[in-house]
């Protein structure tokens, strides 16, 4: 009976060395499923990174294209002002008439502002403010 008995407890220790050792397996296999996850978000970050890098030099170079583009309607818009022969060059002058009929119809047209002369002091006779009008 003592036999049995031995054989019982071991059998017993055995199967709480199975399930420590099954134990440590979920836990690894815990782990190993965490880093499969986080493996997989690495590559679907580095796939949408890839893509995303792609669509920026697909439009930077779109940019560089119509920049060109500008600059060459640019340079032929250039060449066009070049080829006026200078018999056909104009100058336009813009002349405020409004301002100008205002300004000389004021009473002051024709008279300089000067300063007063100071307390007790006489105008000069050349001075454009005598008192006539």
């Amino acid at each position: 009976m003592s036999d049995f008995n031995d054989q019982i407890v071991q059998m017993q220790e055995t199967i709480a060395r199975i399930e420590q050792k099954l134990d440590q397996m979920t836990i690894a296999q815990a782990a190993i499923r965490d880093l499969r996850e986080i493996k997989n978000r690495v590559y679907k970050e580095a796939i949408s990174g890839a893509r995303e890098r792609r669509e920026i030099f697909s439009i930077l170079d779109n940019i560089q294209k119509s920049i060109a583009d500008l600059q060459t309607k640019a340079g032929t818009q250039l060449d066009r002002r070049t080829a006026i022969p200078s018999t056909e060059l104009r100058v336009g002058i813009f002349v405020d008439v409004q301002n100008i009929f205002y300004a000389a119809s004021s009473p002051s047209c024709g008279r300089r502002a000067t300063a007063a002369p100071a307390a007790g002091a006489s105008p000069s006779p050349d001075s454009p403010r005598t008192g006539r009008r």
